[in-house]
């Protein structure tokens, strides 16, 4: 599929959860559930402020619908991480069979991601 779906998130947080491969960086893990909840269809309420949750509800069938025929997650790979006035952002290639998406997380303010999107 060729669609780019982006996903703006504000104030999101996520508890570690090991990828399957993950090379570095902080957030692998918090990026990798995210798609995994995602494809599974949801929008985890607790893990998410209001901002990113009204966001992720409004583009949630677009993104379960390509996350889900993706398959599973085979890597989460780091290959760039920026200190920027929002914070720490990290860019990851995601692999999963057939595909690999572009991933950007950061942006950690109290404890939560202001930003989050793939294509």
């Amino acid at each position: 599929m060729t669609r780019s779906i982006r996903v703006a998130i504000m104030l999101m947080t996520f508890a570690a959860v090991p990828a399957i491969a993950q090379s570095q960086g902080q957030y692998a893990g918090q990026l990798q559930r995210a798609l995994e909840k995602s494809a599974k269809n949801q929008c985890d309420a607790e893990m998410m402020g209001p901002a990113l949750l009204t966001a992720c509800q409004q583009q949630l069938s677009g993104m379960a619908t390509m996350l889900a025929q993706l398959g599973p997650i085979r890597s989460v790979t780091l290959s760039a991480s920026q200190q920027t006035p929002q914070g720490l952002i990290e860019t990851y290639k995601v692999q999963y069979d057939s595909r690999q998406l572009t991933a950007v997380i950061g942006g950690m303010r109290d404890g939560k991601f202001d930003i989050l999107y793939f294509q």
